[in-house]
């Protein structure tokens, strides 16, 4: 991404109060602990944030901060009537009336075509509502699956940000935060928020900490590099609870026996240590880090890898 992109991205989140981040059905760890990080950095700047995935989330996410804010339903404002089975050249007229408190919606099939059955008749919701949209780790709108084919209104008319390490995303958004060379969405993430200047308290630092770990088997992954143990380094010293993650990581979950059962019970996690202060943590080599990096929580300055 260029540094446009990012300037661009970064009017456009100030001026919004309400942000909808979303992903594809069935993420993986390294999207939902993105997710999970930004929902949390962007409520600490007054953002009114929605995270939504179409499927449940299962146990294996279960340890992550804000994990029980994710729904797999967003959007009620409209009532959407489908006549299963009934294609547009069936239905030869749709109309209304009101009578007293009471709206009727009529539709009127073509001569010759068989009368509606009423047990094909579903029921669903559509209107998503939010000033912007962020999505991570989607290539393409059509892997949002039913989503997309119910708010296809709403996702052209509201701007879309993209946040993916895939080297097959189609960079099809307004702000393309995309880069193939990034270890994971969660590192993309963590340095978005170095360059926007959120603060990072030890519960973001640690949900980092979690999908880096979780993204790169542990570090031993063919796309890390050096930016991404610099952020490593950032979290824990920005309070991320090391010992916490490694015992998840010292369960089977790394060795690809993925616990599918859905959640039934999350914890809320807390700060526990305050983070010591960072130095020359997450600066390219020979570079001098500025005088303010110093302060602890905040990240300052910086730009995307």
């Amino acid at each position: 991404m260029d540094q446009q992109t990012l300037q661009n991205f970064q009017s456009q989140l100030n001026n919004v109060t309400s942000v909808l981040i979303a992903t594809r059905p069935n993420p993986t760890f390294d999207a939902v602990a993105s997710m999970t990080s930004l929902v949390l950095s962007l409520e600490k700047m007054q953002k009114k944030v929605t995270l939504f995935c179409p499927t449940p989330t299962i146990v294996e996410f279960a340890n992550l901060v804000a994990i029980n804010r994710v729904k797999d339903q967003v959007g009620n404002k409209n009532l959407v009537v489908t006549l299963k089975g009934y294609a547009k050249s069936g239905v030869d007229k749709v109309s209304y009336n009101v009578e007293g408190e009471d709206f009727h919606l009529v539709l009127q099939p073509k001569q010759g075509s068989p009368l509606f059955d009423k047990n094909n008749i579903i029921y669903t919701y559509s209107g998503a509502d939010a000033e912007l949209v962020i999505l991570v780790d989607v290539q393409n709108l059509e892997q949002l699956g039913d989503f997309y084919q119910k708010e296809k209104e709403f996702l052209t008319r509201v701007p879309i940000a993209n946040i993916d390490a895939s080297n097959s995303n189609g960079n099809f958004s307004q702000y393309n935060l995309t880069n193939p060379a990034a270890s994971s969405c969660t590192e993309i993430t963590g340095y978005l928020l170095q360059y926007l200047k959120y603060q990072v308290d030890s519960d973001i630092a640690t949900n980092i900490f979690y999908g880096l770990m979780m993204a790169t088997k542990n570090l031993s992954g063919p796309k890390v590099r050096a930016e991404t143990y610099e952020l490593v380094g950032m979290m824990m010293r920005m309070g991320a609870r090391r010992v916490q993650v490694m015992q998840f990581l010292g369960q089977n979950v790394l060795q690809g026996q993925q616990i599918a059962q859905p959640i039934v019970q999350v914890a809320q996690q807390s700060t526990i240590n305050p983070p010591s202060s960072p130095t020359n943590v997450g600066v390219p080599v020979g570079a001098q880090p500025p005088a303010d990096w110093t302060q602890p929580k905040i990240y300052k300055g910086g730009s995307l890898i």
